[in-house]
């Protein structure tokens, strides 16, 4: 849940346009303290993405997916979002055990701590290799040419799960042609 922080009050009617939406704002009869963004999010009913990693031990959810997840819920609160901003969001999403992984990290890269973690970009591109898994191209690709249709699935069926495997074989232009 949101937080209201005193910031400069913005009129109510920028917000709320019906008379519900106002009484649900309402601060001093007249004004709202939160910031803009805050307010939609707040009337959209907008939650943050779980904890990517709140405790020790293997991640709940695969990087990719959570990732995805996590970016459309930077989209969804604003393309106004400055860099420091959404790196701020990113480290209060990764939790206790992933915000200390991604200090691990940048030990390890011999970058300062400041600098490393005020651009989202980066720390992003640093994420991924941590957590990406390794594939082994020729061992997917030796799953793919395994691949056989079972007597109860269906044809659309089996071109999805050839899909899913041919994702990860990196096979290119020629995707089409192999499936």
């Amino acid at each position: 849940m949101l937080q209201l922080e005193r910031i400069p009050l913005y009129p109510l009617e920028r917000f709320a346009s019906s008379a519900a939406a106002r009484a649900a704002l309402l601060f001093d009869n007249t004004t709202i303290c939160a910031r803009p963004a805050d307010v939609f999010l707040m009337m959209q009913n907008i939650t943050p993405p779980p904890f990517f990693l709140s405790l020790p031990g293997d991640p709940s959810f695969r990087w990719n997916k959570w990732k995805n997840v996590f970016l459309t819920y930077i989209r969804v609160c604003g393309s106004n979002l400055s860099a420091d901003r959404k790196t701020s969001v990113l480290l209060h999403c990764l939790g206790a055990e992933g915000q200390e992984t991604l200090s691990s990290i940048n030990i390890s890269d011999g970058a300062d701590g400041d600098t490393a973690l005020n651009e989202f970009d980066p720390t992003l591109l640093k994420l991924d290799r941590h957590y990406l898994p390794k594939i082994a191209i020729i061992l997917q690709r030796y799953y793919f040419g395994k691949c056989k249709q079972t007597d109860t699935e269906s044809v659309e069926d089996f071109a999805m799960n050839l899909r899913k495997l041919a994702a990860q074989c990196k096979f290119g232009g020629n995707l089409e042609e192999r499936i």
